[in-house]
C-alpha cells in the first residue's frame, strides 16, 4: 500500500480530516497557516502521492488508463498508441498517454502528476529505458498501489503481470535465419546493452552465433540511435568489414541501411541480406521487401488491456505472459554463394 492520509495525519499529529482540506486545497476552511505547513512538510517527507481525482478502483468509477512510453519519436511507440487505443475502445476504456524522458528529478515530478489523474491502471514499456531507470519509475507507479502492466522487463527482472515481447528469441530467430543462409560475417546494429530489450535481442543474437560455432566479432557491432541516419551510419562502417549481411534490431534504422545501400550501388539481398526487428507495416512496402522480426504489437495491446481490466475487478497479480516472436521472410534475404 502506498502512502494514505492516515499516515500523514499521524506524521503531522493533527486529524485525517485536516489533513483533507489542506491537501485538497480547502481555501474556506479555517486552518492556520502553521497547521498548513505542517501537513505539507509531512507529506513532502512521506513523499505522499494525492489522487487529485480522489476514485477507487473498487468503486470503477474510472475509465481511463494510462501509458507511459519514452519520450521516443519512434513509429514502434506511434504503432503500439493506436493498438492500445483500438484495445481500450473495445473494452470500453479511454486512453490518456504521457511520454517520459532521461532527466530523473523532472520526470518523476511528471510520473506523479501523471498518476494523480485517478486512472484505472497504467500500462509501462520500460524496453527503451536504461535498466536502473526503468527501476526507479516502475518502483514510483506500483508505489501508488493501482495495477501496473508493464510491456518489458524491469532492470532484466520480469514482474508480475507483465505481458512482454520475447526480445531474446527475436535475436534469435533473425541471427540463425541468416547463418542458415550460409553466412557467417553478419554486422549487428544495436541500440545498447544498457536498455532492457536491447540487451535481451543481443544475447538472443550471440546465442545463435555460439550454437553455429561462429565467433562474436565486436568489429561487427555498431551501436545507434534508433534512426534512419544510424542505420546509414552503420552501413557505412560495417561494409568496410566485409559483412554479406547485417541484423538490424530496429526496422527504422534498416531504412536507413537500404538509403545507404541504394547509393553505394549494393544490391539487396544479392550483395548484402539484411534483417529487421519489429515488422513495421512500411517493411513490406519497400522496393526489395524487408525480412523482419514481428512481435504482433496488436496482440500485446489486447492482452494488456484485457489483464488490466481483470485486475481491476479481481484484484489479484497475474503471472508473466512471454509472447513469441516470429521471423517475416520476405526478399531482404538470400543465400549466399563463396
Amino acid at each position: 500500500m502506498g502512502v494514505t492520509i492516515k499516515d500523514v495525519a499521524k506524521k503531522a499529529g493533527i486529524s485525517p480530516t485536516t489533513v483533507s482540506l489542506v491537501l485538497n486545497n480547502k481555501s474556506n476552511a479555517r486552518i492556520s497557516e502553521k497547521t498548513r505547513q505542517l501537513v505539507t512538510n509531512a507529506a513532502s517527507e512521506l513523499n505522499y502521492i494525492p489522487n487529485s481525482a480522489a476514485v477507487s478502483l473498487v468503486t470503477q468509477k474510472t475509465r481511463t488508463i494510462g501509458l507511459l512510453l519514452p519520450d521516443d519519436n519512434s513509429y514502434h511507440f506511434a504503432s503500439l498508441i493506436h493498438s492500445i487505443e483500438k484495445a481500450c475502445k473495445k473494452a470500453g476504456y479511454f486512453l490518456m498517454i504521457g511520454s517520459v524522458g532521461l532527466e530523473v528529478e523532472d520526470e518523476l515530478n511528471y510520473i506523479i502528476n501523471f498518476i494523480n489523474r485517478g486512472m484505472a491502471g497504467i500500462i509501462f514499456d520500460p524496453s527503451l529505458y536504461p535498466k536502473k531507470l526503468s527501476q526507479k519509475y516502475y518502483e514510483l507507479i506500483a508505489a501508488k498501489d493501482i495495477p501496473i502492466i508493464p510491456l518489458g522487463s524491469i532492470n532484466s527482472n520480469i514482474v508480475a503481470n507483465s505481458i512482454l515481447p520475447d526480445f531474446r528469441q527475436g535475436g534469435y530467430l533473425a541471427a540463425s535465419h541468416l547463418i542458415e543462409l550460409g553466412h557467417k560475417r553478419i554486422g549487428f546494429f544495436t541500440t545498447g546493452s544498457q536498455f532492457n530489450a536491447s540487451s535481451a535481442i543481443a544475447d538472443g543474437f550471440k546465442s545463435a552465433l555460439e550454437e553455429w560455432d561462429i565467433s562474436f566479432d565486436i568489429d561487427l557491432v555498431y551501436e545507434g540511435m534508433m534512426d534512419t541516419d544510424s542505420g546509414y551510419k552503420c552501413l557505412e562502417k560495417l561494409m568496410k568489414q566485409n559483412i554479406t549481411a547485417i541484423f538490424s534490431s530496429s526496422d527504422i534504422a534498416a531504412y536507413g541501411m537500404y538509403r545507404y545501400a541504394r547509393e553505394h550501388h549494393i544490391h539487396i539481398p544479392t550483395d548484402l541480406s539484411i534483417v529487421g526487428f519489429s515488422n513495421m507495416t512500411v517493411s513490406d512496402s519497400l522496393d526489395v521487401p524487408l525480412t523482419s522480426v514481428s512481435f504482433h504489437i496488436d496482440r500485446i495491446a489486447r492482452k494488456s488491456v484485457n489483464l488490466l481490466k481483470k485486475i481491476s475487478e479481481d484484484k489479484e497479480q497475474a503471472l508473466p505472459e512471454i509472447i513469441t516472436p516470429d521471423l517475416i521472410l520476405r526478399e531482404s534475404t538470400c543465400k549466399i554463394d563463396y
